[in-house]
C-alpha cells in the first residue's frame, strides 16, 4: 500500500476531506421507535478508530439496506481505485474514454464538486 501513497497524494494534493478508511459495517443493532413501538435494525458504518461514519436503518428483512451499508463501507476504497485508474490510464493513454469520464464523475461526486458531463 505504501507504494501507491505517492501517486494518490500527488493526485489530490495530499489532503482528504473524508474520514480515512477502511470503513467496516459494525455489529447489527436494534432500535425501538418510541413513537410507533416498531423495531428497526441499524448497521453502523465505522471508521478504523471505531466511531460511526454513517448509520443505515432498515426494517426487519430489508436486504437492500444491508447492501447499501456494505456499499457505503467501500466508498473510500472506490474513490482511491478511481484515482489510481486515472493515474494509470494517464500514463499511457492521452485520449479521454468513457472509463476515464466515469471515474472523473465518481471522484467529483465523492468530493462534493460539480460533476462533469459525459
Amino acid at each position: 500500500m505504501d507504494d501507491i501513497a505517492g501517486p494518490i497524494k500527488h493526485f489530490h494534493g495530499g489532503t482528504r476531506s473524508h474520514t480515512a478508511g477502511p470503513w467496516t459495517v459494525g455489529p447489527e443493532d436494534w432500535l425501538i421507535s418510541q413513537s410507533s413501538g416498531m423495531g428497526y435494525r441499524n448497521f453502523p458504518v465505522r471508521a478504523p478508530e471505531g466511531f460511526d461514519v454513517a448509520m443505515v436503518y432498515c426494517d426487519e428483512d430489508d436486504d437492500e439496506q444491508v447492501a447499501n451499508a456494505r456499499l457505503i463501507t467501500a466508498a473510500p476504497d472506490l474513490l482511491e481505485a478511481c484515482e489510481l485508474l486515472l493515474i494509470y490510464l494517464g500514463d499511457w493513454n492521452d485520449m479521454e474514454d468513457e472509463t476515464c469520464a466515469a471515474a472523473r464523475r465518481a471522484i467529483a461526486k465523492a468530493r462534493g464538486q460539480e460533476v462533469p458531463n459525459g
